[in-house]
């Protein structure tokens, strides 16, 4: 897919169209389809989550994406201990918040980054964070994400590497079609 500048960028999916119009489907009250495979390309669910995809892509908030996956893994750590903390304060008002999840090192890896929705948390005593999230990797399951301060990385349940970081990504709801 062409960026903005000019240059193109490899994506392994449409997560942030999955985390996107999860919520805004919650928020509508609205069923999630009972779909077990990706809709096919020329559906209309298919065509709502690439238009979510891409409204993820252009809010400003995705630069995030390229700034942090540049940053050092100590840095990284500090800032998603603050974006945890801002993600447990509107899951404390009902909210799910979309989160942005970085995997990448390098600019040029930027398309191994992730977006999932964070539904609910557990802060435990020594100050580690267990975020719960819907990935949609995992569709079937609730994934744990773990902070621990004294840590680096995020840690969770349906991946073997840790993530480098974490970010609360900003979202605005979209009602979504009828006909899905």
């Amino acid at each position: 897919m062409p960026f903005a500048v000019g240059k193109s960028i490899t994506t392994y999916g449409r997560c942030g169209g999955m985390a996107y119009s999860s919520l805004d489907l919650f928020l509508a009250d609205q069923a999630v389809p009972a779909i077990q495979d990706a809709p096919a390309d020329d559906t209309p669910l298919a065509r709502y989550i690439l238009r979510r995809l891409i409204d993820s892509w252009v809010n400003p908030s995705a630069t995030r994406f390229i700034t942090w996956s540049t940053r050092d893994d100590r840095t990284l750590h500090a800032l998603t201990g603050h974006e945890f903390d801002v993600a447990t304060t509107a899951l404390d008002q009902g909210q799910p918040v979309p989160l942005g999840l970085i995997a990448a090192d390098a600019i040029s890896g930027v398309g191994h980054n992730h977006q999932v929705l964070a539904i609910g948390y557990d802060r435990r005593p020594d100050g580690s964070v267990d975020v719960l999230i819907y990935d949609n990797n995992t569709h079937d399951e609730t994934v744990t994400l773990t902070w621990e301060p004294s840590g680096t990385g995020v840690a969770a349940t349906n991946r073997g590497t840790p993530w480098r970081g974490c970010f609360v990504h900003s979202y605005s709801p979209q009602e979504p079609p009828s006909a899905l």
